[in-house]
């Protein structure tokens, strides 16, 4: 008997049917696949033992006071000042007393005595001595795991900065130089050896680094020729161990690879991680990526976080520019890495460029310290005072920029009284009735000083400006942010003057 040929919604059924079975059979295979374990060789980051590196944590634990210290160095040379802290200083010395802390809003109002200052530095001796420990070894950063997905970088290390920058300010104060270039010096040392095995984002932190090369910018004028000489040479020692940016990306690469592929251990990695891309302003949006997520492997994953990073790298070998990301489009993983590695680029650089201006600086002081004036061009410095001219990284890495030609900037800004009354701008009334409070009119005073010579680096916009060094003439009340280094201002990073 001839079987009757089926009809159209008889093949339709058909069809749907066998795709069914197709789904049902093929989606375990594609699911497996799709979760194949991935075998990656990531070399080892052998660390030294014993590692200066734990020290320096152990001594970010043991910092007491962490407020006070911060705002005693910030505040330092501003002027600003409450009344004193309730102490008893015992000739200037040493205070035993304690005291209880103030609230921060007025912590970060005040400018701290030399008395205040021997105080905190007194009740952080155990710190120091950690500190002191970890200068005998070599440092090298274990792999952080918490710096993956915007997880915090051990933020406890910038007080130990303030506290090594706070020492330096006081020893200074006291005309101990010798104990102040030390302990800058110190404090260079633990900055550069805590980028030794580190990521990227370290660089948020030693860039902490600039309180260094501030105050020994200042120290400058007082240092002698004994000084000038062992300053130039251990900085320089120093310099040369620190990481190249390409270093720092390729260190961040292994480690984000090592921390996906321990995220990936978890069958359901994929949840918590989707939970922390939830956001009710844009719904849809969120179930697109998510249903994303589900869709990209954990290889494409991984081979997308190669390549970009790849990218990178070779971006950052050519010389600086400001918008330096490239373009990329991966999945939605990869899209959360790919947050700071270009930017932090700038910092890195900055901290270079405040670096080079020291060196150069410094070698400067000890040739007319020796000679009785300045060189005419940089060359003359070389070999006796240094190896080689410090190089400017916004500048393709030429060499930095001098001129012997005197510079003027405003060094330090007062309040003069005019003797009026005015309406104060920061007081709102609570009643469209009341009358506003009167206070006493100032006027800003600046007062100017001269740098012999222009020594600079051409700043994040690549041009040279002859020396102009960044400026924000909007500030009017702090000579020290007026010459705050930002990068969307035009202007040159002075020796000098454009010192954060």
């Amino acid at each position: 008997m001839k079987r009757k040929p089926l009809n159209r919604s008889e093949k339709w059924c058909l069809a749907a049917t066998l795709l069914c079975v197709a789904l049902v059979v093929a989606a375990p295979i594609w699911w497996r696949i799709h979760n194949a374990p991935i075998e990656v060789w990531i070399p080892e980051t052998k660390l030294p033992t014993p590692n200066a590196y734990d020290d320096y944590a152990l001594a970010s634990i043991q910092i007491r006071n962490k407020n006070e210290l911060e705002a005693a160095v910030s505040n330092y040379g501003t002027g600003l000042s409450l009344k004193p802290l309730p102490v008893t200083p015992k000739k200037d010395i040493v205070v035993t007393e304690t005291f209880a802390p103030l609230p921060k809003r007025q912590i970060l109002q005040r400018e701290y005595s030399i008395a205040e200052k021997t105080w905190l530095v007194s009740q952080n001796q155990a710190a120091l001595l950690s500190i002191q420990s970890g200068l005998k070894h070599r440092c090298a950063q274990p792999p952080n795991m918490a710096l993956f997905f915007g997880g915090t970088a051990r933020p406890g290390f910038r007080y130990l900065f303030n506290l090594l920058t706070l020492r330096a300010q006081l020893q200074a104060q006291r005309g101990d130089v010798d104990g102040a270039l030390k302990t800058l010096l110190d404090e260079a040392q633990v900055s550069i050896g805590l980028m030794n095995d580190a990521s990227t984002a370290a660089i948020a932190l030693r860039g902490d680094e600039r309180f260094a090369t501030t105050e020994l910018q200042k120290l400058l004028p007082q240092l002698n020729a004994r000084q000038t000489r062992q300053a130039l040479r251990r900085l320089e020692t120093l310099d040369a161990q620190r990481p190249t940016y390409v270093q720092l990306l390729q260190q961040e690469k292994r480690n984000t690879q090592r921390a996906l592929l321990q995220m990936f251990q978890d069958p359901k990695w994929r949840i918590p991680f989707a939970q922390s891309m939830v956001d009710n302003r844009s719904e849809w949006k969120d179930r697109a990526q998510i249903v994303q997520l589900n869709m990209t492997s954990e290889r494409s994953i991984l081979n997308n976080y190669i390549e970009y990073m790849d990218v990178v790298v070779a971006r950052v070998q050519k010389p600086f520019t400001k918008t330096e990301a490239p373009p990329f489009s991966a999945d939605i993983v990869t899209s959360n890495l790919m947050n700071e590695s270009v930017r932090l680029r700038g910092d890195y650089c900055r901290t270079q460029a405040l670096t080079s201006l020291l060196l150069t600086s410094l070698a400067l002081r000890s040739y007319q310290l020796e000679h009785g004036s300045f060189p005419t061009n940089l060359k003359a410095l070389m070999p006796r005072y240094l190896r080689q001219i410090p190089l400017d990284p916004f500048a393709d890495q030429r060499p930095l920029r001098y001129a012997l030609k005197p510079l003027r900037y405003i060094s330090d800004i007062r309040r003069i009284p005019t003797g009026r009354l005015v309406a104060n701008r920061d007081y709102y009334p609570r009643a469209p009735s009341s009358t506003p409070r009167k206070v006493a009119e100032t006027k800003p005073q600046f007062e100017y000083s001269i740098m012999p010579y222009t020594l600079y680096s051409v700043g994040a916009d690549a041009k040279d400006d002859k020396g102009q060094p960044i400026e924000n003439k909007a500030m009017r009340d702090s000579a020290r942010f007026r010459y705050f280094i930002d990068f969307d201002k035009s202007g040159d990073i002075v020796a000098g003057i454009n010192t954060r």
